[in-house]
């Protein structure tokens, strides 16, 4: 049919093969005009270049294009002819034939390349992001939670979003429905790393667990749905640095509608993310607790452990700016007194942990002044007069 692409033995559209063509005759003429030739009789000795300083043609093929048209059928089978060339070189072979073998030689190696970048392996990915829900249906006004999970290669780290030297804590950026709410990030405990050059940043490995609660609105459809998108980008590092970015995606259901149950939940996910509830940082508590903490009438934090162990503070990087991050928040001797940058008025806001000599390790979250749990969260709330952190206490 014509307009149709047929296909050669070879796979290739036949399309293909005229192009190629029809290249190597347009590079052939264009040697054969800036070339000047003569044929060399079978047998003979080719003939070198003396005096032919003004390169002038011998033999019988003529420079003009048409007259060089006319001659191609003639010269087409001579294999080899005799170049005016420089002095001293040898001759060299027929261009004609020489485009000949390249656009073979091209033609083969199409397939090769072809099949190699099909059977090319997919860059391996050091951190791999899954979205986790609570509840696959949700009723109009539910609080529900869904979770990013980061799965990190093994000696490959993550970073949490502290007051770090160089890394930067991943970005998740939610796609919702109108009338939903998502609240703010609950990030798992970090732990401080210090790179060569005494660069300290706080990271997270293996597998972390971001959780965010999540809000339907109160007027909704019964039995519609209703899909959330996340965009995740993050930096993983080890020797090296990797930026990498993920699309994640989920389809709620509503209840309402006669007939429908409860709202469901997701076994799989729900132990996931009850484990991850159960390992967030608490807020640090007035009273039970090894730990305690306040701030003193200069606005320095005070933090003292009733055991030996290790205590340490890790500030937040939408908390107060910490004056001396690498020897002010790390105590062997149960005490922490950490400064702060004059006229930065933002909450004090970290996370505090201690780890005892027998390796039990207690995570509490610091904040002053003092927020609820639901304001933690990042929903709003009714106003309430500021209270002292329940474990804001006095060293």
């Amino acid at each position: 049919m014509r307009g149709s692409m047929m296909m050669t033995r070879s796979g290739f559209p036949r399309s293909s093969s005229i192009s190629v063509r029809s290249c190597v005759r347009s590079m052939k003429e264009m040697s054969l005009s800036s070339t000047r030739f003569s044929p060399q009789p079978a047998g003979s000795t080719p003939r070198r270049r003396t005096t032919d300083i003004n390169h002038h043609v011998r033999g019988n093929i003529p420079t003009s294009l048409s007259n060089r048209h006319a001659n191609r059928k003639n010269n087409r089978r001579r294999p080899f002819v005799a170049l005016e060339h420089t002095r001293g070189r040898r001759p060299t072979q027929d261009p004609r034939v020489m485009y000949r073998t390249f656009a073979a030689s091209t033609l083969l190696a199409l397939p090769l390349s072809a099949a190699l970048a099909q059977t090319k392996e997919p860059e391996e990915r050091r951190v791999h992001a899954t979205l986790y829900t609570q509840h696959s249906r949700v009723e109009p006004g539910q609080v529900t939670w869904v979770a990013v999970a980061f799965d990190i290669a093994d000696e490959w780290h993550i970073y949490w979003p502290g007051q770090n030297d160089t890394g930067m804590s991943p970005i998740i950026e939610w796609k919702l429905p109108e009338g939903w709410k998502i609240g703010q990030p609950r990030w798992p405990a970090p732990h401080r790393y210090l790179a060569p050059g005494d660069l300290l940043d706080h990271v997270l490995e293996g597998r972390a667990v971001v959780l965010y609660p999540l809000r339907a609105p109160d007027q909704i459809l019964p039995g519609s749905g209703a899909m959330i998108f996340a965009h995740v980008e993050w930096l993983v590092c080890k020797d090296m640095c990797v930026a990498e970015k993920q699309e994640l995606m989920y389809s709620y259901r509503y209840v309402g509608s006669p007939g429908d149950p409860l709202p469901q939940t997701r076994d799989e996910d729900s132990q996931i993310i009850a484990a991850a509830r159960a390992a967030l940082p608490a807020l640090l508590p007035r009273t039970g607790s090894p730990v305690r903490a306040a701030m003193n009438e200069n606005g320095r934090l005070e933090v003292r452990a009733d055991v030996p162990g290790e205590l340490i503070f890790c500030p937040h990087e939408a908390g107060r700016a910490v004056l001396d991050v690498h020897g002010s928040c790390v105590s062997q001797t149960g005490a922490l007194d950490v400064g702060f940058k004059p006229g930065d008025d933002r909450p004090v806001q970290g996370e505090i942990s201690l780890r005892e000599l027998d390796g039990k390790v207690h995570r509490y979250t610091f904040r002053h002044p003092s927020i609820s749990s639901d304001e933690l969260d990042g929903f709003e709330t009714e106003p309430q007069k500021e209270q002292p952190n329940p474990g804001e206490t006095k060293p």
